[in-house]
């Protein structure tokens, strides 16, 4: 009960930060910046050894969201460099906030693993 509440209270915190910020609270909201880092966390709790729930392999796991939101991150800059156009600043912000959204997911899912893994 009390790592559900964490959670909940965690998800609320985050929620209250975005609303407070003064953006658009869909802007967060983005299902591949998501897949990205669960991936992440799956195929690097997956590659320990024994048990995939155990402690040690959710901690791994938690590194692998992390590891993998840096490297979308990355390949966001890569295309965002790539296509760049002097004339459009405001484009290019834009698209930057986006491009920072795995990693947004990636410590996220790290934070509320280390909730049931502590």
């Amino acid at each position: 009960m009390k790592k559900i509440f964490l959670i909940l209270l965690t998800i609320g915190t985050v929620a209250l930060t975005l609303v407070d910020m003064g953006v658009p609270f869909l802007l967060y909201l983005s299902l591949p910046a998501l897949l990205t880092a669960l991936a992440g966390f799956y195929i690097w709790a997956a590659s320990g050894e024994g048990n995939l729930s155990s402690a040690i392999n959710l901690r791994r796991g938690a590194d692998g969201a992390v590891l993998m939101s840096w490297i979308s991150v990355l390949m966001g800059f890569v295309v965002i460099l790539a296509s760049f156009d002097p004339s459009d600043v405001e484009g290019a912000y834009a698209t930057l906030s986006v491009c920072m959204l795995p990693l947004f997911y990636g410590y996220l899912v790290k934070f509320l693993t280390a909730i049931f893994t502590d």
